[in-house]
């Protein structure tokens, strides 16, 4: 197996941040054999600042080539005005690589969670591409058909085969077919790449191009996802830890690098925390729409609104307590009622107190099996998946406690 790994990149000054700390993720989770060429093209009235950020982050198995090139050529006789020259360069991947057999191009919004050698490796034979299908694209926008493609694919990550791209002068298909295409086509580059590519594509699972915000924002459930990509994920954290990919693309007010509450923004803080950006101030925003759209945070929003209501039901018992108690010399059955009523807030008192430790637990083992390899990792999944039948187990109960009350 070929321990060396060629990565492309693309990016203006905009997006220089997040292509940054995409790079130090690579650089982080992959194996101690592996070799990376990163490959990062950038415009060529890029400030110096960046470019030396980049170059902070060469080793000796991480090598950084930075290529500078102005795509404005590319595009001016382009009818779309919503889609940068950043991106028009994707096309031109095959000639401004002229030596490179095989190259993973990497979209600057993700994070990679573990090594990509596998990746890189995967015989994608004749074919130009290898690339994971897009469920949204396909199942609620229809972009196949509008296409004219069987199956449509995200463009954010391609293992992309260089040497048969060139054979068949495919960068001069894909601007033709750019600048041609009807104003109906709404992802600009990437439908080109799909109407011009396609039947030359290898799809891959899932875990390569992990959109989990994006599908998630789209409405589809973990069912929807296990059916489409033919996966068998419990739930989402499932589909997150086994990705090696994690796309952060299509929720624009959830961005990591602009908003402080956004999707995995506390991963994506540990590999920033860990580049050449660390000592650079980074201003962002907090959004108070995006609070509770994780699937962790909305388990606690619902358990909390469920554990108020027990806590409202608890205060008018404690009151009736009190007011058995008082009653105990005047009737013969006030004794039993109240220590039935105590046993009950007992067992309420005990939901209030137990449940939010419960979950603060599960959500720091959720975090130490992120940041944890090998026989520990292991480890942590077999604890959380024991405290997930517990707080299971938990939410049954107090679900039977509240319908009871009712």
């Amino acid at each position: 197996m070929n321990n060396e790994v060629n990565i492309c990149c693309i990016s203006d000054a905009k997006y220089m941040v997040p292509l940054i700390v995409m790079l130090q993720s690579i650089k982080s989770n992959k194996k101690s054999e592996t070799h990376i060429n990163a490959y990062c093209i950038v415009h060529s009235s890029l400030e110096q600042f960046w470019i030396s950020r980049l170059n902070e982050l060469k080793a000796w198995d991480f090598r950084v080539h930075i290529l500078h090139k102005d795509a404005s050529s590319l595009i001016k006789t382009s009818t779309f005005t919503n889609v940068s020259p950043a991106a028009c360069l994707k096309f031109n991947i095959p000639d401004l690589l002229p030596d490179i057999d095989r190259v993973i191009y990497i979209d600057s919004d993700i994070i990679v969670q573990k090594d990509l050698t596998d990746f890189f490796n995967t015989n994608i034979k004749n074919n130009y591409v290898a690339a994971v299908r897009e469920i949204g694209a396909e199942l609620k926008f229809r972009l196949h058909e509008l296409v004219q493609v069987e199956r449509y694919f995200n463009s954010g990550v391609m293992l992309m085969n260089l040497t048969e791209m060139r054979k068949d002068n495919i960068p001069t298909k894909l601007i033709e077919c750019k600048l041609s295409a009807p104003p109906t086509w709404p992802c600009q580059d990437q439908d080109a790449l799909n109407h011009v590519l396609n039947g030359k594509i290898i799809f891959m699972p899932l875990r390569y191009n992990a959109c989990l915000p994006l599908i998630a924002k789209q409405g589809f459930s973990m069912h929807d996802v296990n059916s489409f990509y033919k996966t068998e994920y419990q739930d989402w954290y499932d589909a997150q830890y086994d990705a090696v990919l994690l796309h952060l693309a299509g929720v624009r007010e959830a961005r990591p690098w602009q908003v402080v509450n956004g999707h995995y923004s506390l991963q994506w803080e540990h590999f920033y925390m860990a580049s050449p950006l660390k000592y650079t101030e980074l201003v962002r925003e907090f959004n108070p729409r995006q609070t509770g759209t994780s699937a962790l945070q909305k388990s606690f929003n619902t358990l909390s609104a469920e554990l108020k209501c027990l806590q409202e039901h608890s205060s008018q018992l404690i009151k009736q307590l009190v007011a058995s108690k008082n009653e105990w010399s005047k009737q013969d059955n006030a004794r039993l009622a109240f220590n039935q009523e105590l046993d009950t807030l007992r067992q309420q008192l005990r939901f209030m107190l137990l449940m939010p430790q419960l979950l603060k637990k599960y959500r720091l083992l959720k975090l130490k099996k992120f940041f944890s390899w090998g026989s520990r990792r292991k480890r942590y999944k077999q604890k959380i998946a024991e405290l997930r039948v517990h707080i299971r187990e938990y939410r049954q109960l107090l679900r039977r406690q509240l319908n009871s009350l009712s």
